[in-house]
């Protein structure tokens, strides 16, 4: 369900989104986080990195992180990272053959399970990031179904909930949906390839 062209896209509309607010304080509170708003932009950047490094590397143990924050780059310049990493990913991404795995905590991710983590994240932090300014965001659906598809197929279906923007906030712990209650913080992801799904919820095991 993930497409090559998933992830630079994603970034570039996080990166829109967020541009305008470049100069309300970002030292808040992002959303329901423990982080800041510009600690979670940081996070933005980073996340594709890490995953890029591990998939680069075809790993089977966690790569150390190439970068770990910037605490002096203006938020514009890292609304430009987060485009740029996610860009570095997904080139990655398409340079793995189809048997090629890297770590993740939750798995050994092939490239699909690596954009669609890499989306994932870029989109929750938005919304939490936009929620802690606040303001809005909304992805378009079709991606936001297709992350629930790739990395949560225990989320409500689509005739259940025909929201899939709303299915994504409830996996990973945003919100909760009608009959289904907010997730704990152990909510988790199935980035290994859905051929080696068991059949049950993913639960985090990591802190």
């Amino acid at each position: 369900p993930m497409r090559p062209d998933d992830l630079p896209a994603t970034a570039a509309l996080c990166r829109e989104t967020l541009l305008p607010w470049a100069d309300r304080d970002w030292s808040v509170t992002a959303g329901d986080l423990e982080w800041t708003c510009r600690r979670t932009l940081d996070h933005m950047v980073d996340v594709p990195i890490f995953l890029g490094g591990n998939a680069a590397m075809r790993s089977t143990d966690r790569v150390l992180p190439i970068r770990n924050g910037d605490p002096a780059a203006a938020i514009p310049r890292l609304l430009d990272a987060v485009v740029t990493s996610a860009t570095m990913l997904e080139r990655i991404c398409a340079g793995m053959a189809s048997a090629d795995r890297g770590f993740h905590p939750a798995g050994q991710a092939d490239a699909e399970g690596f954009r669609a983590q890499g989306c994932a994240e870029l989109l929750q932090h938005t919304y939490d990031i936009a929620n802690g300014l606040g303001e809005t965001f909304r992805p378009p659906d079709d991606l936001a179904g297709r992350i629930v598809a790739r990395l949560f197929p225990w989320a409500p279906g689509a005739d259940a909930h025909p929201d899939r923007w709303e299915a994504l906030l409830w996996a990973c712990g945003r919100i909760a949906l009608p009959g289904h209650e907010r997730l704990d913080p152990d909510w988790w992801v199935q980035i290994a390839p859905l051929s080696e799904w068991d059949g049950q919820r993913k639960i985090r095991t990591m802190p």
